[in-house]
């Protein structure tokens, strides 16, 4: 039997509706399998994947045969494609997928390296492609959710790689509970995480030593200096993906910070730690009490990951094979503006005759429409679990010319996307949330 199987060609966009269907993207379903996120992609794309995880990723969707759907050898006796419809039947309301829908990509989490759907954001990303090849570089990725920050960082990743850095992806949510509760467990964490992904024996009992001798935050610092990245005998670059998450732990967020700033610093000056370069992302302007002299987000380079100018949008409906005037791609845009995710999200939905423009125009704000269902729903939920966030968005969307917000409201509001700034005043990011948000807070 071999060892690894894929999704039958005819059987993609079905399987694709049910994922669809069953959960918010990609990310979720990996999660819940505790799969990278690239092997879903791979699963749902029809590109082979390990046999084992092809079983658990069906019985996860509700596939009880997974014979049915596998591209295996004849030996292996199949089901008729046929029974797939008893195995999981869409909600009545869920758009029927066609068979053109196996050439798209999902729109959801970060877009793979090799995707041809990727569009850079230039000259931001030459910028930092340069920069990460200079000694002890920090880079400051700035952007709301969903708007490519983490795709970004993956080809800046990418290219450390290529340069021959060693390199370490890390996300706040890897983070073990017990880490949030104390700073030196938290610094404990990072380190051994860095040495784990190197795959450099973590030395427990030095580093122990060293923390107990000058604290954590020196004692991490040192960590690196003499014991990592000597051993390593190459440059190391570090991801830290949407670390803004630690603005809501004050007790965490002074040491680390302050070591990020101390590795950056001591680089300029000590040969082993300008080996070291950082690559950081956060979803909103830092609206927490920092010393600027122990802050990482003072240094280095920064730089906003924004919304899809109008050429790039253009460019996307071209990757999708959409034959658009200008005119129909500037009425989308006066809807979601160059939302990254929303634009990728509408053409999509088009491109795979699920729905046509003016349709999905006309029912952009309902929820009825497809961004309330992939994207809208999300964000009510969010806004209905934080009273004051929710208080926050209703006084935006009912000010015509924009309102101030406190800094951690409009810090907030800002890393969710749903707002922007211009000026002193708080406006809603695109005119679907205006509409949207207005209907439900005058409900």
């Amino acid at each position: 039997m071999p060892r690894s199987v894929k999704l039958r060609s005819n059987a993609i966009a079905k399987v694709q509706t049910i994922v669809h269907n069953n959960f918010y993207c990609q990310n979720d379903l990996a999660d819940e399998l505790g799969f990278a996120q690239s092997t879903i992609s791979n699963f749902i794309t029809g590109k082979p994947v390990d046999r084992r995880k092809f079983q658990d990723i069906c019985e996860k969707i509700g596939i009880e045969d997974w014979r049915a759907l596998a591209e295996v050898p004849e030996k292996i006796p199949s089901v008729p494609l046929a029974r797939l419809n008893q195995l999981a039947t869409p909600p009545p309301t869920s758009i029927q997928f066609d068979t053109d829908r196996s050439r798209l990509e999902t729109p959801e989490g970060s877009v793979p390296l090799n995707s041809t759907f990727y569009i850079e954001r230039l000259p931001q990303e030459s910028y930092c492609k340069a920069e990460i090849a200079k000694p002890h570089a920090l880079i400051r990725l700035k952007a709301p959710r969903q708007m490519g920050k983490t795709s970004m960082m993956m080809r800046l990743l990418h290219q450390a790689e290529r340069q021959g850095d060693r390199v370490v992806y890390l996300r706040l949510e890897q983070v073990i509970e017990q880490a949030w509760n104390d700073a030196d467990r938290f610094l404990h964490w990072f380190c051994a995480s860095v040495s784990l992904k190197t795959q450099h024996k973590f030395q427990q009992e030095d580093y122990a030593s060293l923390t107990a001798m000058v604290g954590s935050t020196l004692g991490a610092q040192e960590y690196f200096e003499s014991y990592l990245l000597p051993d390593l005998g190459a440059p190391l670059t570090i991801g830290l993906d949407s670390i803004d998450r630690m603005f809501d732990y004050p007790h965490l967020y002074n040491n680390f910070f302050s070591l990020l700033r101390s590795l950056h610093e001591a680089g300029k000056h000590t040969e082993i730690l300008s080996k070291l370069r950082l690559v950081i992302s956060h979803a909103a302007e830092v609206y927490v009490p920092l010393d600027i002299n122990r802050s990482p987000f003072n240094v280095g380079v920064s730089v906003e990951v924004n919304e899809f100018s109008v050429d790039r949008v253009e460019l996307l409906a071209a990757k999708h094979q959409l034959n658009w005037t200008r005119t129909e791609i500037d009425r989308l845009m006066s809807i979601i503006g160059g939302h990254p995710f929303l634009v990728r999200l509408a053409m999509f939905e088009v491109a795979s005759h699920q729905i046509d423009l003016p349709s999905l125009l006309a029912t952009a704000s309902s929820r009825e429409g497809i961004f309330y269902q992939r994207h809208l729903a999300r964000m009510e939920t969010t806004l209905n679990s934080q009273p004051d966030l929710l208080i926050a968005m209703a006084s935006v969307v009912r000010a015509n010319e924009g309102t101030v917000l406190a800094p951690s409201l409009k810090g907030r509001l800002e890393g969710l996307g749903l707002v922007k700034f211009q000026g002193e005043v708080v406006v809603p990011r695109c005119e679907l949330y205006r509409q949207y948000f207005s209907n439900l807070v005058s409900a």
